[in-house]
């Protein structure tokens, strides 16, 4: 059983991450304890994973908040009633509709089925009163466009793992984004991602882990685990790292910043 003690009353909130991964199930055991993280949003990616997420408990320590939705990297492996499926799985007692998006990174892709499936989601997103957990990758421009010119979204919206320029993070914002970051921003080289930790208002910034995806540097880790292969995976009690990038970049002390990450996390996905 793995249990690590995190900062002495600070209470960790993870925006974005992936429970139901498989690989990262096996990775970290099925008895581990998330001590001091209070919660977690858990993103599907595909219909064929969206009841792993609902399957994903909550304990007494980390309640576990269900967001459902199709990846741009799955937009071509849909069957015919995957709307259908997804609107069952989203009154069920979702937060969020993610993970969904726009990525112009992947060499083979569909751009028009990409926008389609998209816009389909923030659709139902504002027919849901729902926050889209948005991932976006040399789309930004699109991304824009699509928020500004889709359906309302009462509740904002959270870009996660923010990659775009400081730019693109005003624009999101005056359209009510969130944005969020992992400790994979721990690497100097991420400059646009740590120009935008530094830029971002203190009331629509968010920490995340993405696990078992975006591993921070190696060097950086707190909490090294692979998948049977020998790959590195990203642990989800490596939120830890990520409110002490946060607080360094920002130049706050840990505890304040875990104040104010909490007061924002309630807001976005729990008011």
């Amino acid at each position: 059983m793995s249990s690590i003690t995190p900062v002495e009353g600070v209470k960790y909130f993870d925006a974005h991450l992936h429970r139901q991964d498989p690989d990262l199930i096996d990775a970290i055991g099925p008895e581990v304890k998330f001590e001091g993280i209070k919660a977690q949003v858990c993103n599907g990616t595909r219909p064929d994973d969206w009841q792993a997420v609902q399957d994903v408990s909550s304990t007494d320590e980390t309640t576990v908040l269900k967001a459902y939705g199709v990846h741009p990297w799955c937009v071509d492996q849909l069957p015919v009633d995957w709307e259908s499926q997804l609107r069952r799985f989203l009154k069920s007692g979702a937060a969020s509709v993610g993970e969904i998006g726009l990525d112009h990174w992947i060499q083979v892709r569909d751009d028009r089925l990409q926008l389609e499936v998209f816009a389909r989601q923030l659709q139902m997103a504002h027919e849901e009163d729902l926050v889209p957990s948005i991932h976006c990758l040399r789309a930004w421009g699109l991304l824009v466009d699509s928020i500004r010119t889709g359906p309302a979204l009462r509740r904002g919206f959270l870009v996660h793992g923010f990659g775009g320029s400081k730019e693109v993070l005003f624009q999101l914002l005056d359209l009510g984004g969130h944005v969020s970051f992992s400790s994979y921003a721990s690497d100097p080289g991420r400059k646009r991602m740590r120009d935008a930790i530094r830029a971002c208002p203190e009331d629509r910034l968010l920490a995340e882990t993405d696990a078992p995806d975006m591993v921070p540097p190696e060097d950086l880790c707190r909490f090294p685990i692979k998948d049977a292969q020998g790959q590195r995976l990203h642990h989800p009690l490596e939120i830890q790292s990520s409110y002490a990038m946060l607080a360094e970049l920002r130049q706050l002390p840990l505890e304040e910043l875990a104040v104010q990450l909490e007061k924002n996390f309630r807001k976005l996905f729990m008011g």
